[in-house]
């Protein structure tokens, strides 16, 4: 017992000595400073003192990944204050060079350099600085731009960011999600813009929390779009592989659809991903024979060959920079604001859009909805479809009956936005009814697909279907279920903790309207309660009338009315989600007596 009581007064000391805090960490401070030299030489200047609470864990390395080939990085100093007030430097081993994680497996990329610091005599209560420079030699990025995040996952005491440059460069700048205004100085031709902040709180990472809904800070020096991806206009040459593969699809006289497949298929799809952005390889790229040969790119250099393959195939095309349209800004350009490339191609049906960066996904014949793309060349700002309920749906028509415990009839599909494949499409139109049929209830079999209708961004086709959703009959009792709501789960809204915006990928609308056939020897017994909601958030509607004899007619309708769902509209979220996916029958069938 007195050992015991012995440890508690022992913890309760140490408890007392160093108190529990809700953070690992916090940034006494955190000095960042851009800095662009007369002669186009980028000098990036960083300096973070951080004292440990709870635990050591995390903040034992820093890390700094750089491009030797163009740039020089110089340790200025690393050391750590230990609680009793000793100073230690971090020594020589400390320092050790490593490739970086997103260049391993890539031979192009092996001179990338990780410089990772092990700082020396961490404990709770210590105190770490760090400060180094990396020097960036003119031309590895074309212009000067930084994005700055000013919330880190734990609290910030102190923070300065400096923006520096010659007067007459001209500077363009946005602060997102914060408010925060710079002070300005001027001499010796040089210009700065300071941006302070105290007391930062913590940015709680959380699942549903994209890097857009982070207060950042986006500034450039470039007046103009036609410079955001400058390699694109050079001439690059080509190599075999890419000279037969073009030669093979002229000769083959196909519609713009099918070439972009094959485009896809034999080149964007055929390259690897490579990971290492334009940060460590700037917009220096290997030739077209070595991209080739090595079986991997980069998204610049699958860019840039999509554009060599587009132009050769005499097809149209536009180079887009993707936004979110929180970022749009008058005379505020820079490739740090994309969220990919994409490439319009100009087509009878409509415009086209090749994604070349991202290997597997579709192209589609319909705008990317409420999503904004600027032409790097002309600067402007494509007209977009508006991203509401109706420009991505999918809705399903028609008769079934329910027999010998399945669910068979045809159903008619009208899709369009993100419910249409038009990739999936040309592979198999029999893949892509199942497939998107099989969004709302299992389906085992389709039959006699045809297409009544295909024009820009939408579909119309009929087939025959089978389903099995399960064992329905139970004694002397037949159900029929609820349909699946495809993209929507309960853990969208089941977190209480969320402060940030709910983003969903597209708003959107899915629409059942089946007329269901009752099999012989059965009646109603339960009919599940029309329900209605229409709020902020989206539309649920559900109503089972009885039809003609034998015939039951149901109509569910549910949708989202926004992309993002401000916190005020979780409850009424929860509400759509929690009708929509509260697993009850829509009706009960009874079986008959004989006598009956």
């Amino acid at each position: 017992m007195k050992k015991i009581i012995i440890l508690v007064l022992i913890f309760a000391s140490v408890t007392y000595l160093y108190p529990l805090h809700s953070f690992n960490a916090r940034y006494l401070e955190l000095d960042i400073k851009y800095t662009l030299e007369k002669d186009g030489t980028q000098i990036f200047d960083y300096f973070h003192r951080v004292k440990l609470l709870n635990s050591t864990r995390g903040y034992g390395e820093s890390f700094i990944k750089y491009n030797p080939d163009f740039q020089r990085l110089e340790i200025i100093s690393s050391e750590t204050t230990m609680v009793d007030g000793r100073k230690v430097k971090t020594p020589d081993n400390g320092y050790n060079k490593v490739l970086p994680h997103e260049a391993r497996r890539f031979a192009g990329f092996s001179g990338l350099i990780e410089m990772v610091v092990s700082h020396t005599g961490i404990e709770r209560g210590a105190e770490i600085e760090l400060r180094y420079r990396l020097i960036t030699k003119k031309g590895f990025i074309p212009y000067f731009t930084g994005k700055e995040f000013f919330t880190k996952n734990v609290p910030v005491d102190k923070y300065t960011l400096t923006v520096e440059l010659p007067e007459g460069e001209g500077l363009s700048y946005k602060v997102f999600n914060y408010s925060m205004k710079p002070e300005k100085k001027s001499g010796d031709g040089i210009v700065s813009y300071i941006f302070r902040k105290k007391n930062i709180a913590a940015d709680w990472k959380n699942a549903y929390v994209k890097n857009y809904d982070r207060p950042y800070i986006l500034f450039s020096n470039l007046k103009t779009t036609g410079k955001l991806f400058p390699e694109i206009t050079s001439k690059n040459n080509t190599c075999k592989v890419i000279e037969d593969i073009i030669s093979g699809i002229k000769k083959r006289g196909l519609s713009k659809g099918e070439m972009l497949k094959i485009l896809k298929e034999k080149i964007i799809d055929t390259l690897e991903d490579c990971h290492v952005g334009l940060k460590l390889s700037g917009f220096k790229t290997r030739s077209i024979k070595n991209i080739i040969r090595s079986g991997y790119a980069t998204s610049c250099e699958k860019v840039i060959i999509t554009k060599i393959v587009l132009d050769r195939l005499d097809l149209r095309n536009r180079l887009t920079l993707v936004l979110p349209g929180f970022e749009l800004s008058d005379n505020l350009f820079s490739y740090l604001q994309s969220s990919g490339w994409i490439f319009v191609v100009d087509s009878y049906e409509g415009d086209i859009y090749v994604n070349s960066c991202k290997p597997g996904t579709d192209f589609r014949l319909t705008e990317y909805c409420g999503i904004p793309l600027v032409d790097i060349v002309t600067g402007k700002l494509l007209p977009a479809r508006k991203c509401d309920m109706k420009a991505n749906s999918v809705i399903l028509k028609g008769k079934v009956s329910l027999k010998d415990n399945k669910f068979s009839g045809n159903i008619r599909l009208l899709a369009s936005g993100s419910f249409y494949s038009y990739s999936g499409f040309l592979k198999s139109k029999d893949k892509l009814y199942k497939k998107t049929v099989g969004k709302i209830f299992p389906v085992s079999k389709v039959k006699n697909i045809k297409i009544l209708r295909v024009t820009s961004g939408f579909t119309e086709m009929t087939g025959d279907v089978e389903a099995e959703p399960g064992k329905w009959e139970y004694k002397s009792y037949l159900f029929l279920k609820s349909f699946k709501i495809p993209v929507i789960t309960k853990n969208l809204v089941s977190r209480d903790s969320i402060l940030y915006p709910l983003t969903i990928g597209n708003s959107f609308i899915i629409r059942i309207s089946l007329s269901v056939v009752i099999p012989d020897g059965y009646s109603i017994d339960m009919i599940r309660k029309n329900e209605k909601i229409d709020n902020s958030a989206g539309i649920y509607e559900y109503s089972v009338k009885e039809g003609k004899k034998n015939h039951m007619n149901i109509d569910l309708k549910f949708g989202l009315k926004e992309r993002k769902i401000s916190r005020k509209d979780y409850p009424a979220l929860k509400k759509l989600v929690d009708s929509a996916l509260d697993g009850d029958f829509l009706i009960i069938l009874k079986k008959l007596n004989k006598q009956n």
